[in-house]
């Protein structure tokens, strides 16, 4: 495992980028700062602040003294004198770190814009133990700039701790939403021993205050936001309704032991509350196990005929690959039959459910699938079902699965990341 120190060492430097938006009409794209503004270099820089907790207050009296200039190059002079480090070293497998550090957009509900930027640091103070990050808003009020929003305040810094060992990204600004006010879209990432996850904010300034447009979340370092691991992010306008989504792709755990995975894409769109999740679309994989779960989900959702074709895809295609250290084949594939038959049940087929159920117990007699079919078949008709009925060999089913309880779960068990099938997750009516 490496070291705290080795993790939160610095990266590259910071790369500047500036974002020009314009008033009502605020594009949530950053765009280049004009070109006829004051140099960075003819802008009088203060030193950067010993404390870290000073950062933003130091920055909204440079705006206030600088004017247009600093505004205009989005605090490039600034940020790139106070020499801020742009994170830790990489991990192995991870995403190439994002590099927004400052943008110029709407916010809130007022017709001006704001600036947001991200702040990273490594304090002399031993007790941080390391890179701090913070995002903070400032909005201009009389020529003169506040504080408006910031992800963390000194108060709220516990002695000894650090806000975010990771740096935050500021990555979109405008209105997002398409609501008529203006949003600020940031994240910040928290890294294990071994993996790394991505949260995203989405909030909106009002008159009383800053306020999240993400749910809550169980995370209590994060109560608001969207996580996901190794994840890339994207604000962009997927249905061409006018209104932008929150994209994540990823979701995988650099670790063997969270078994067999497959990247998938996640879109929350807003819903006039909060973003909320709306698609769920998982990459293609050639594992026979997710042919299996992707069944299995059309299953839950009674959605029989999608489900008996996944089952069959499952027992037939010869393309499919088995997960190599995890689970068994031959339970997995008894359970593809026996859940065909179930779906053909479902669709008040009779004899293809008979056949299904009858071939999971000729095909693999040795399985656990194979003796709760049996136990299934033998307490009901097959050949005139009814709910009762099929309550009662689903029972049945469970009961004979239920007295080899460790079998069955070490047969079942594909790694922390997949779902852990029980006894009476098999027959589930």
């Amino acid at each position: 495992m490496r070291s705290t120190a080795a993790l939160l060492a610095p990266a590259l430097a910071l790369l500047a980028i500036a974002a020009a938006c314009d008033g009502d009409d605020a594009d949530p794209t950053p765009t280049a700062a004009p070109t006829d503004a004051a140099p960075a270099s003819e802008i009088d820089v203060p030193p950067r602040p010993a404390a870290f907790a000073d950062y933003p207050d130091a920055v909204a009296t440079y705006l206030s003294d600088a004017g247009d200039a600093a505004v205009a190059t989005c605090l490039a002079g600034l940020l790139d004198v106070w020499a801020m480090p742009d994170g830790r070293e990489p991990l192995p497998g991870d995403p190439p770190p994002a590099g927004e550090r400052c943008l110029a957009g709407n916010v809130d509900q007022d017709p001006e814009d704001e600036i947001a930027v991200r702040f990273t640091a490594e304090p002399d103070d031993p007790a941080y133990a390391g890179l701090l990050s913070n995002v903070a808003v400032f909005d201009q009020a009389d020529g003169a700039y506040r504080v408006a929003y910031q992800t963390w305040t000194a108060d709220e810094l516990p002695e000894g701790a650090h806000a975010s060992p990771f740096p935050h990204t500021v990555a979109s600004a405008g209105d997002i939403n398409a609501d008529g006010n203006g949003e600020l879209v940031y994240t910040t990432s928290t890294c294990g021993a071994h993996t790394c996850s991505l949260t995203v904010f989405v909030l909106t300034g009002t008159p009383d205050a800053y306020r999240h447009l993400t749910p809550e979340s169980p995370d209590p370092a994060n109560p608001y936001g969207i996580a996901m691991e190794t994840a890339d992010l994207s604000v962009e306008d997927r249905d061409g309704d006018g209104a932008q989504e929150i994209v994540l792709h990823g979701g995988t755990i650099n670790s063997v032991g969270a078994g067999p995975q497959r990247t998938r894409t996640e879109v929350y769109a807003w819903d006039g509350a909060v973003y909320a999740l709306t698609e769920l679309l998982y990459d293609p994989s050639d594992l026979r196990l997710f042919r299996v779960l992707d069944a299995d989900e059309a299953f839950a959702a009674a959605r029989y005929d999608e489900a008996a074709t996944l089952y069959n895809e499952a027992i037939v295609d010869t393309t499919l690959a088995d997960a190599e250290n995890f689970g068994s084949r031959d339970e997995l594939l008894a359970y593809a039959h026996f859940r065909l038959g179930l779906s053909h049940l479902q669709l008040g087929d009779t004899a293809g459910a008979s056949q299904a159920v009858e071939t999971a117990i000729s095909r693999f007699p040795t399985t656990l699938i194979a003796g709760a079919a049996v136990a299934f078949r033998d307490a009901i008709d097959l050949s005139q079902v009814s709910a009762g009925e099929l309550s009662a060999g689903c029972a049945a089913a469970a009961a004979s699965l239920a007295s080899a309880t460790t079998r069955f779960e070490e047969a079942w068990y594909y790694g922390y990341s997949n779902p852990q099938l029980t006894p009476t997750d098999v027959c589930p009516f």
